[in-house]
């Protein structure tokens, strides 16, 4: 899948990371989250702005998602 970074976020300590990708063939968004350098999880975002995405990749650096709630 050809993607492109668009923004990264960390937390105070840069122990999590969120990176927001765009799939340029759909143009969804998307988010590689991290703990320490494992990769934690991906989470697509199909219907959801630019604005929307960066704002769950912020929350999860700030601990108030929490990405297992979001995969069940």
């Amino acid at each position: 899948m050809p993607s492109k970074e668009i923004s990264k976020f960390w937390d105070f300590d840069h122990t999590k990371m969120a990176v927001v990708n765009v799939d340029t063939k759909s143009c969804c968004y998307f988010i590689d989250f991290y703990e320490g350098d494992k990769l934690i999880d991906t989470i697509f975002y199909p219907n959801n702005s630019l604005y929307f995405v960066e704002d769950a990749a912020e929350n999860y650096t700030m601990g108030i998602l929490n990405v297992t709630d979001q995969t069940t």
